[in-house]
């Protein structure tokens, strides 16, 4: 009898109506034991993507086709200001607020170069309603208040706000962020290669914006977009996880979508740019680098090349293959005829393959040469690309590069949803094949399956895209020690352009509305109307937490290394490396965690011991214990960049300290309500916050901040503000701070990286639980106590430091 052959079992049928959304497509994608459903709105034409996956991290998205328009930022200030209030959560930046009223592991707002993208994440199913219900109200209807578009576009302002005879001055959040970016001359080539690359498409504009620019934008051009390009029809809804999805299409269709209908969105389109029939070139001025190399090699020569379009899925695998081929590591073929005739500092930040376009490109490029070596970098690629097309790639070469990808595919982290989102939304925004696009192994099968038909498969793609290819633009990239002195004339320029024709009323109002945007920063606002979690409803801790702190390198130690690099020859400099690594990589001084499953462990031991079989034995090191604090320092270091960084430190306790807990609840309180209001809103940072880390410091950092010494002067004004709050401190506030604490405590670990907390830095799964619990147990007394103990007197161990 022949056999019967059982349906697979969804939870959806095709063809079936949920909430006015109809589901058009479901598929199986097992490499990762998800199922794709993708629905439409029948009225609107919206469509949504919901993965069902056995995953408690629950992502959702919405995302709308901005193509720029213009170089003002239109889209960029529009992503700020959207996350600024809305009709059902009419409360300044309720984004920041929902920071210390949920324990979401991912809350966030982006736009890249033709979309406008907000996201959010939670293993909490009322955290994640929570957050779904202010990020929709955010995308489908923004206040998009004046105020808030001077605060986080641009505004003319005195610079003391309070004095009329100060100079008038252009601030803005975004329009601080677009100075400090193009601050770093990767961002400049970046800017110009855009540019010049896809110049017939929206691409030809900057959509972060150019800051000489930025100042143009009306806030009506702003609303006037909105209402085109935030239309449900071009929007794209995502979501991820073990959460019913039939909640989430009930409340849009319910809240938004009812009374909508659909519009013709080619209007957001972006074609495929024109091929060109011959090569181009253009030259770029940038910043002269104080820390960088000589003057005479402050240069920069990259080749780009228009590659295929985004939505050929096997077309953009096949170059991500290519591209690890030819410039990841020493055995690639660009490094080898590029980086080993050592002339050069290197590859350059921007080498690599970019799918954020409708065109993809790849750019291969070498930094700190002379002017007089481009020829060579040119003769070079020439004879590197003719090398591969004659000799093609090693063969395990291609088979290790296929199988790294294999194993990728096994190794999830835990934000996996937030991963397949940013992996796919370019190629969703243009329409592409997004299910094909996750079946990595049937690419790769079909690669396999090509190379095989025909061996010389990947030497005729690099004949079509890097020989042939006549969409080639080569940018050369110079230090100009006048760019600085040039911009700062232009931004000069674009002030008086604006003032020129203001009379005294409109001199008046300028002062007036400073005025007014002040006092609304300063106005303490009922937060009630946004959802806040209970504890109850985070008593019990999901998984151990893994808790990574960053490791900021010194600018001391760029000097050492360039004065040492002059002060000893290579073959000393050999010397002292082998020296060093005799006495550090030996049996004694090693410790090892191996993480695997138990039907692994012989293999993986039997492999671990034949490693350390080959290791030299040598007397231990001794293990030094002591805590050597220093003295109190300030450091100022002058560098070449249009803002500053700011820094304070001081040595509180270890993680382990009874107080530690209670440190890091007031680290949130200060950051949410004393730093984000006074160094972001009001002066105009682009970021900052207070932190404590593993090891006791105790940090309040500020980055690309148009201040100095002022945001100095608030870091230290924390205690005179903790006691001027006094009752106001209540115990809603301290709920979100101890929320905020809980989004790090909490955060989902991979399996990978089980027990590395206890490896690393002795903290286990018990130790864990007590400081959770000591976190959500601080009282307002506790932490009043904590406030004295360690801000009321200048700590006897702290450094400042502004870059």
């Amino acid at each position: 009898m022949p056999g019967v052959v059982m349906a697979p079992s969804y939870k959806y049928k095709e063809g079936e109506v949920y909430h006015g959304f109809q589901c058009q497509r479901i598929e199986d994608v097992s490499e990762f034991e998800l199922v794709s459903y993708t629905m439409r709105h029948l009225s609107t034409g919206t469509e949504f993507w919901y993965i069902d996956r056995n995953d408690a991290n629950n992502v959702f998205s919405v995302h709308f086709r901005t193509p720029p328009i213009n170089n003002t930022g239109l889209t960029h200030i529009l992503e700020h200001i959207a996350m600024d209030g809305s009709n059902k959560f009419p409360i300044r930046d309720p984004f920041l607020k929902m920071l210390n009223r949920s324990v979401g592991t991912n809350q966030n707002a982006m736009s890249t170069t033709d979309l406008t993208n907000f996201i959010c994440a939670s293993r909490n199913e009322v955290d994640f309603r929570n957050l779904q219900r202010i990020y929709l109200d955010s995308a489908f209807g923004p206040l998009l208040t004046y105020s808030n578009f001077t605060q986080d576009g641009w505004r003319i302002e005195h610079k003391d706000v309070h004095d009329r005879q100060s100079e008038l001055v252009i601030k803005g959040v975004v329009y601080n962020e677009m100075i400090g970016i193009f601050s770093d001359n990767s961002r400049i080539l970046r800017r110009d290669l855009l540019k010049c690359i896809l110049p017939d498409t929206a691409y030809h504009y900057m959509n972060g914006g150019d800051p000489l620019e930025i100042p143009d934008l009306e806030h009506s051009d702003l609303v006037q977009y909105y209402n085109k390009y935030f239309h449900p029809s071009n929007g794209r809804i995502f979501c991820y996880g073990s959460f019913d999805p039939m909640k989430s299409l009930e409340y849009i269709d319910k809240e938004y979508f009812a009374n909508k209908d659909a519009i013709d969105t080619a209007f957001s389109h972006i074609p495929p740019h024109p091929r060109w029939s011959e090569p181009r070139q253009i030259h770029v001025p940038c910043r002269l680098d104080i820390l960088g190399g000589s003057r005479e090699k402050q240069n920069q020569i990259s080749i780009a090349l228009l590659m295929c379009d985004r939505t050929d899925v096997q077309g953009t695998f096949e170059m991500n293959v290519l591209t690890e081929l030819l410039i990841r590591g020493p055995n690639s073929a660009f490094y080898k005829g590029l980086i080993e005739p050592n002339f050069s500092g290197g590859f350059n930040k921007n080498t690599g393959y970019f799918l954020r376009c409708r065109d993809t490109y790849f750019l291969v490029g070498l930094q700190d040469l002379k002017v007089e070596d481009f020829a060579r970098f040119n003769e070079l690629y020439e004879q590197t690309v003719l090398k591969i097309i004659n000799e093609g790639f090693e063969p395990h070469h291609v088979e290790s590069v296929l199988h790294n990808m294999e194993l990728a595919v096994k190794h999830q982290g835990p934000d996996f949803g937030c991963a397949v989102f940013y992996t796919s939304m370019s190629l969703w925004n243009h329409g592409g094949d997004i299910v094909a696009n996750l079946r990595v192994m049937d690419n790769i099968a079909k690669l396999r399956s090509s190379l095989k038909q025909n061996k010389h498969y990947l030497q005729q793609k690099v004949e079509e895209y890097f020989l042939k290819n006549t969409h080639k633009l080569t940018i050369t990239m110079s230090a100009d020690e006048s760019y600085e002195q040039n911009f700062q004339k232009a931004t000069q320029k674009v002030l008086n352009q604006k003032l020129k024709n203001l009379d005294s009323d409109d001199l008046e109002a300028i002062y007036q509305n400073g005025l007014k945007l002040k006092e609304e920063q300063n106005l303490i606002e009922d937060v009630n109307c946004l959802p806040c979690l209970t504890l109850q409803d985070v008593q019990e801790p999901l998984k151990i937490p893994k808790i990574w702190d960053e490791l900021i390198q010194g600018v001391d130690h760029i000097d050492f290394m360039k004065n040492y690099i002059q002060e000893y020859s290579i073959e000393e400099i050999r010397d002292k490396l082998c020296a060093i690594g005799s006495r550090v990589f030996h049996k004694a001084n090693m410790r090892v965690a191996i993480n695997s499953s138990e039907a692994q462990q012989p293999i993986v031991l039997e492999h671990y011991q034949r490693y350390l079989d080959r290791l030299p034995s040598l007397e231990k090191m001794k293990n030094k214990t002591d805590l050597h604090l220093l003295k109190p320092s300030y450091h100022q270091y002058e560098m070449n960049i249009a803002l500053n960084y700011c820094s304070k430190a001081f040595y509180a306790v270890p993680y382990l300290h009874e107080d530690h807990p209670g440190l890091r609840v007031l680290a949130k309180l200060l950051t949410a309500k004393y730093l984000w209001r006074v160094v972001r809103e009001q002066n105009g940072a682009y970021g900052t916050n207070a932190r404590i880390g593993y090891d006791g410091l105790f940090t309040f950092n500020s980055y690309r901040d148009p201040h100095s010494t002022k945001t100095l002067e608030v870091f230290d004004g924390c205690y005179d503000w903790l006691k001027e709050l006094g009752d106001k401190l209540d115990e809603e506030m301290l709920l979100e701070a101890k929320l905020g604490v809980l989004q790090l405590v909490d955060w989902p670990i991979p399996p990978g990286e089980t027990g590395l907390d206890y490896f690393n830095v002795r903290v286990s799964p018990q130790d864990y639980r007590k400081y959770r619990a000591r976190a959500l147990s601080v009282t307002i007394d506790e932490l009043r106590v904590i406030i004295d103990k360690y801000f009321k007197q200048e700590p006897k161990h702290f450094g400042k430091c502004i870059l």
